[in-house]
């Protein structure tokens, strides 16, 4: 049976270019995430996009649900996107006069002392100014992102699916294994329980006991056989298994947590039959099934 789920890891990367005054820039946006409980974005922007943020991290808390994200943007030229230079008018009038009342103390240099090249390399003559970014830029960023998000989307589809055909098998598995240990369990119950009556039997005719005593004798009995039965616990553990499947089958995306949920009371009904057995072979029978659902847990905890 195929069964549709999202990972909760995943990568993609995408790199598109912006129009500039001086032509186009390169940009490129990559997208990491990694298992975690809650989403908790992390971005690296340059500032100048630093006001793009707040829509970004809607739309991917629309898209992943939960999981650890790193995010960056990089632009190859930022400054011929966002910047262009200034000449200061105060700080070109302050060097002249500076020069003036030097040449006051020179009075045999030659008549220029700086030229307009060497003054454009003082500091603060020109300076580059950052103007907002255009609302065609941050339109074309946005619709790029969403474009990165939805390549996300498809490599966690992939995974997902990769993961739960996984689980799907594991739970044939330990189904098959249940219903070994079903069997099994029957027939060690059968004998223990037949162990124990006849014990009981012999303590009554040795002993020859009121009615009264053979009543509490026969109730401490069914007591000893009542631990032993796990048909109580391998009913749970079918339902578990059953509420699994239908889990994995839901049109949900986070399946993840009801999922490991899940397993952990498979765990513990697993547990309760291993603790009550008291038999090698149905131990081991309980060992197998323990294997697949750790194997189950593992990934489980990969879903979102």
């Amino acid at each position: 049976m195929a069964f549709s789920a999202f990972s909760m890891t995943g990568y993609a990367s995408h790199t598109f270019e912006l129009p500039c005054r001086e032509g186009l820039v390169s940009a490129t946006i990559h997208v990491k995430v990694l298992n975690g409980r809650f989403f908790e974005p992390t971005f690296r922007l340059p500032h100048a996009l630093a006001h793009l943020e707040p829509a970004l991290v809607k739309m991917l808390r629309e898209a992943l649900v939960r999981g650890t994200v790193y995010c960056t943007i990089h632009i190859g030229t930022l400054f011929a996107l966002t910047s262009r230079p200034m000449v200061s008018s105060v700080a070109i009038a302050g060097y002249i006069e500076a020069l003036n009342e030097i040449k006051k103390h020179l009075p045999d240099s030659p008549g220029d002392l700086i030229s307009a090249a060497n003054l454009v390399g003082l500091p603060h003559v020109v300076e580059f100014v950052e103007d907002p970014v255009g609302h065609e830029i941050n339109e074309r960023i946005l619709a790029d992102f969403s474009t990165v998000v939805e390549m996300l989307q498809a490599e966690r589809v992939r995974e997902g699916a990769v993961l739960a055909d996984d689980i799907g098998t594991r739970l044939d598995r330990l189904e098959t294994a249940v219903e070994q240990i079903a069997e099994r369990s029957r027939e060690v119950f059968a004998a223990k329980r037949q162990r124990i009556l006849e014990n009981l039997q012999q303590l009554v005719a040795q002993a020859g006991c009121t009615e009264d005593a053979n009543e509490v004798q026969l109730q401490h009995a069914f007591a000893q056989i009542e631990k032993l039965d796990v048909h109580e616990e391998l009913v749970r553990l079918r339902t578990h298994i059953a509420s699994a499947r239908s889990i994995l089958g839901l049109d949900s995306i986070e399946k993840g947590k009801r999922l490991d949920f899940t397993t952990q009371e498979m765990f513990r009904e697993t547990n309760t039959i291993g603790a009550k057995c008291g038999d090698a072979e149905l131990g081991g029978l309980v060992i197998s099934a323990k294997v697949e659902l750790e194997k189950i847990r593992e990934q489980v905890q990969n879903l979102v």
